[in-house]
C-alpha cells in the first residue's frame, strides 16, 4: 500500500504532538488519610484523597497518585487499570496498605503501564479465592519498586517487574513471571516460582526455589540456608527446570556456568561478610540496575557481587599535618 508522504508526516507530527500535550496534562492525585477536606480530583493536599482507590480513579494516563504517610486499612482491592503512578511520599516504612485478611488482594495492578512504589502491602488472603496475595500484575509490564510486601496468605508478587523490594513471610514470595531485581525473599513455605531473579537473595524458607513444568531462572543471585531444600522440582520429577548462572547455592556445581557452591558467608540482614566468595563473584552482564538493595552502587569495583546487597568497601581520605603529605586507604563495610 502506497502512503503519501505529507500525510505520513502530518501523522507523525500529530502524534508527537498529542504526545506532548498528554505530558503536559498529567496530574498529580494527593491522599492524606488524616485530610478532613477531600474533594475530587485531589489534587492538592488541601483536598487530598482520604484513600487510594478515590484518587486511583480519577487519575488518566500519565498522573501520579501521591500517598502520604498512615496505615491505609481496606476491605476491597485496589484496582489500577491506567498507566498511571501510585507512589508514597516517604517510604514502605510508614505507608502501609493493609488488607487485613479481608480481601483478595491488596493491589490489582491492571495496566501495562502502571508503577507501585514505596508502600508496605499485607493482609491479601487466599481465603477469598486461589491465586491471592498481596500484588497482582496483568502481565510482566507493571513495576514495582521500594516496597516490603509481607504477611499476605498467598502469593506476595505475582507478575511484573519487581525492584529492590523486601519480601517476606507471605506463603509464597514471587511467582507467576515476575522478573525481581535486587529483591530480599525470606520466610515463605515456597521463595520463588516461575519467575527470573538478577541479585535476589533467597534465604529462611522452607523451599527456595520450585519448579512446576515451567522454568525458574536466577542470575548473580544467592539461594541457600532453606530449610527443606533450596531447589525443588515438581515431585522430584525432570518438569521444571532450574537455570542458574554466577549463582551460590550447595546445591549447584562449583564452576559451572559460574556458580559457586560454598557458603556464602553473611554477616547480620544477610549482607556479605568481607571474605565472602560472592564478592565480585557475579557476572556483569546480568546487572539491571544502577543501586543494589541500600541504595548503594550496584557495582562498587570492578566485578558486581552476588546477591542483593554489595559489598560497599569505605574508603577515607588521611590528612596528614606533619607536612608529609596526604592519602587514602580503604577499609571495613559499611
Amino acid at each position: 500500500m502506497k502512503h503519501n508522504r505529507k500525510s505520513v508526516v502530518s501523522a507523525l507530527v500529530g502524534g508527537i504532538y498529542f504526545g506532548l500535550i498528554q505530558t503536559a496534562l498529567a496530574a498529580t492525585h494527593y491522599v492524606n488519610l488524616s485530610n478532613s477536606t477531600p474533594v475530587s480530583p485531589y489534587t492538592s493536599w488541601a483536598t487530598a484523597a482520604t484513600n487510594i482507590q478515590a484518587a486511583v480513579n480519577v487519575s488518566t494516563n500519565g498522573d501520579t497518585v501521591l500517598v502520604t504517610n498512615g496505615t491505609y486499612l481496606i476491605t476491597s482491592e485496589i484496582l489500577i487499570t491506567n498507566n498511571i503512578t501510585v507512589q508514597s511520599v516517604n517510604g514502605p516504612e510508614v505507608t502501609i496498605v493493609d488488607a487485613q485478611g479481608h480481601c483478595y488482594l491488596v493491589f490489582n495492578l491492571g495496566a501495562d503501564g502502571c508503577t507501585l512504589s514505596g508502600f508496605t502491602v499485607s493482609g491479601g488472603s487466599e481465603e477469598h479465592g486461589p491465586g491471592a496475595g498481596g500484588i497482582r500484575c496483568s502481565n510482566s509490564d507493571p513495576e514495582i519498586y521500594n516496597c516490603v510486601i509481607r504477611y499476605n496468605f498467598g502469593q506476595g508478587v505475582a507478575g511484573g517487574q519487581v525492584y529492590n523490594c523486601r519480601i517476606h513471610d507471605n506463603s509464597v514470595g514471587i511467582s507467576a513471571g515476575a522478573v525481581a531485581y535486587n529483591c530480599l525473599i525470606w520466610g515463605h513455605w515456597l521463595g520463588n516460582d516461575a519467575c527470573t531473579m538478577y541479585n535476589c537473595t533467597v534465604v529462611g524458607n522452607t523451599i527456595g526455589s520450585a519448579t512446576y513444568d515451567n522454568v525458574t531462572e536466577a542470575f548473580n543471585s544467592i539461594i541457600c540456608d532453606n530449610t527443606e531444600t533450596n531447589f525443588y522440582h515438581h515431585f522430584g520429577e525432570a518438569r521444571g527446570q532450574h537455570i542458574a548462572y554466577n549463582c551460590c547455592s550447595p546445591d549447584l556445581v562449583d564452576g559451572d556456568a559460574g556458580n559457586i557452591a560454598s557458603p556464602p558467608l553473611f554477616l547480620s540482614g544477610n549482607r556479605l561478610a568481607d571474605n565472602s566468595p560472592c564478592i565480585n563473584a557475579g557476572n556483569n552482564d546480568f546487572v539491571g540496575t544502577e543501586t543494589d538493595l541500600d541504595g548503594n552502587p550496584r557495582i562498587d569495583r570492578e566485578t558486581v557481587d552476588m546477591g542483593a546487597f554489595e559489598y560497599v568497601t569505605l574508603y577515607y581520605k588521611l590528612s596528614v599535618t606533619n607536612g608529609s603529605g596526604s592519602g587514602s586507604y580503604t577499609n571495613g563495610q559499611q
